[in-house]
């Protein structure tokens, strides 16, 4: 797949999930785990690991994921801690799959 359609859906990924009606951001991952398929949750880790090892500076890495998230931090970098968490949780549901 091309790296803009990952990046396509990266983005669909983030608006679906990370929206105003999330009860938190903790829940939000949770559901992701809880509802996302083997090969959904396969392909989600290869998408953000391609985001997160990308050319794309970490500022604007930051403006992609704020700018398509309903989420707030001060801590600017607590966007892209947030992306490597979620990558974190995927990868330990793998594992019991």
């Amino acid at each position: 797949m091309l790296e803009s359609e990952m990046r396509d859906d990266f983005i669909n990924f983030l608006r679906g999930n990370f929206h105003q009606d999330i009860e938190s951001v903790e829940d939000a991952i949770e559901e992701i785990l809880d509802e996302g398929e083997r090969d959904y949750l396969i392909y989600v880790t290869e998408f953000i690991t391609i985001f997160l090892n990308s050319d794309i500076s970490d500022e604007n890495k930051i403006n992609i994921v704020s700018e398509n998230t309903a989420i707030y931090y001060e801590d600017k970098s607590q966007y892209i801690v947030l992306i490597m968490n979620i990558l974190n949780s995927i990868k330990k549901k793998l594992e019991t799959l």
